[in-house]
């Protein structure tokens, strides 16, 4: 079933229930795994891509918890600090015996870095994060 039908039909049932309610935004998170042969665990980097219907925000000067959520609830997230990718906010945390550098550079597109700590140093996923350009 195509996307947009299933879209509509979400829509068309909600709105039996409570005619209050209206998309807002649909996010489509695309995810690129890099694996290693030295390594049990890859290195996922996660791109999320929002569309708004409605209320679109003129800028987001801070995370977009709603997008980023998609991947990981920030909630979860311990022993977190916050940091700065390129010009963008960011937090790093763990969850599960994973790392994860979430960022958000703009309001159409958030990222997300997932990674061992055990098999790549913090510092190499910064740089992957820092070259990754938006401008």
């Amino acid at each position: 079933m195509r996307i947009a039908k299933k879209i509509y039909l979400v829509d068309t049932v909600l709105k039996l229930f409570n005619d209050e309610w209206e998309r807002q935004s649909i996010t489509k998170v695309t995810s690129y795994t890099y694996e290693s042969t030295e390594c049990d665990d890859p290195i996922v980097y996660y791109c999320c891509n929002t569309m708004y219907f409605e209320d679109i925000p003129e800028s987001i000067s801070d995370l977009d918890i709603l997008a980023l959520r998609q991947v990981i609830d920030l909630t979860l997230l311990e022993n977190t600090y916050t940091c700065n990718i390129n010009s963008w906010s960011a937090i790093h945390g763990e969850y599960n015996n994973y790392s994860y550098l979430c960022w958000t550079v703009s309001p159409e597109i958030s990222c997300v870095i997932k990674y061992s700590p055990n098999y790549i140093e913090t510092e190499d996923i910064f740089k992957m994060a820092d070259s990754i350009n938006y401008s």
